[in-house]
């Protein structure tokens, strides 16, 4: 009877939800997006760029009040995300009504993620972002002089955009589980104190593990000339391991296999220098196994997963597709 399980699900599992900030996959109250008092702004035009965006703007009670001065922050949702789970997950709205600021859930142009690579073949965000700012200053009693931004995943690393082109707008960035731009981006390698500084605080790396760097590199995907970073010369410019690193992990500890975002092994800067694919070759001699293109890694703990990879055994292939998932807390 649909009847009956429509009722059941209403009952039971709509009124709770198991929000992807909570470390144990707490269940909690769903929020009733209804009740809590938003302003939407859906599909509209205002903001004078010949396009439709969507926000949810959210205005403590004292805020409406003939008033100026009230601090703004901004927040943009994490990939394939939306403004009602962004506030949901954040509820950043809520702490705003305690301590007194006015919030903003903004949504990707694309209704999926954000250009924070500013990408010119996609839609501009940045833009978006600014104008969106610029409105609420002008509509809203807001301090100019304290607009904060912050996000989550993709929109972390959009909200570091914002505030790296505009920091004569921005006061304060807080960003949640992103990377900051450029710290393995471009011609960066992974070097080995770079491990001995993982290490300093999580530990040794153990025998037969899997090594892996997260640099959020596969959030490119699926451009292949941002995944490759190519620059106006044509180069490619990605980041990647050092050999030195790879000596490290391999003979200093017993490392299994090591794994990366990128589309290989070395590091463009490495590679440049070596004028060969040394990091590469190094691995193969060793019989090592490694994986490439990973994605996801930013939702994995930095250390103890458990890894689970399978793939097809093709006589004399050289690579292999391969399906790999994470057990992890």
């Amino acid at each position: 009877d649909a009847g009956l399980l429509r009722g059941v699900c209403e009952r039971l599992f709509m009124p709770v939800r198991r929000p992807n900030t909570s470390p144990c996959g707490d269940a909690e109250p769903s929020m009733r997006i209804e009740d809590v008092g938003f302003e939407y702004f859906l599909d509209d035009p205002r903001l004078g760029d010949g396009r439709e965006h969507t926000w949810f703007t959210y205005v403590p009670r004292a805020a409406k009040k003939p008033d100026a001065g009230w601090p703004l922050v901004m927040f943009y949702h994490g990939g394939s995300d939306n403004p009602a789970e962004a506030a949901e997950m954040s509820k950043l709205h809520e702490l705003g009504e305690r301590e007194g600021f006015i919030t903003v859930y903004s949504w990707g142009s694309d209704r999926c993620g954000w250009n924070s690579a500013m990408n010119p073949d996609q839609e501009d965000d940045a833009d978006f972002c600014d104008r969106l700012i610029d409105y609420m200053i002008a509509n809203y009693p807001v301090d100019r002089e304290r607009v904060y931004v912050t996000g989550f995943s993709n929109g972390a690393a959009m909200a570091q955009t914002v505030a790296l082109l505009h920091p004569e707008k921005i006061a304060g960035l807080f960003h949640i589980d992103s990377n900051w731009p450029g710290k393995y981006g471009g011609y960066q390698a992974v070097t080995a104190q770079d491990i001995k500084d993982y290490e300093a605080q999580y530990g040794p790396i153990p025998d037969g593990a899997l090594v892996a760097i997260r640099t959020d590199w596969s959030k490119h995907w699926p451009d292949m000339n941002a995944l490759s970073g190519i620059a106006e010369d044509g180069s490619e410019n990605f980041p990647g391991w050092s050999l030195e690193a790879l000596k490290y992990i391999y003979e200093e500890r017993n490392a299994a296999a090591n794994g990366h975002e990128a589309l290989d092994t070395d590091a463009s800067a490495e590679a440049a220098k070596a004028g060969d694919l040394a990091c590469e070759r190094y691995v193969l001699e060793k019989g090592k196994l490694q994986i490439e293109v990973l994605c996801n890694l930013d939702q994995v703990a930095p250390a103890g997963a458990i890894l689970f990879a399978a793939w097809p055994r093709i006589e004399g292939a050289t690579g292999l597709p391969v399906r790999v998932w994470a057990v992890t807390e």
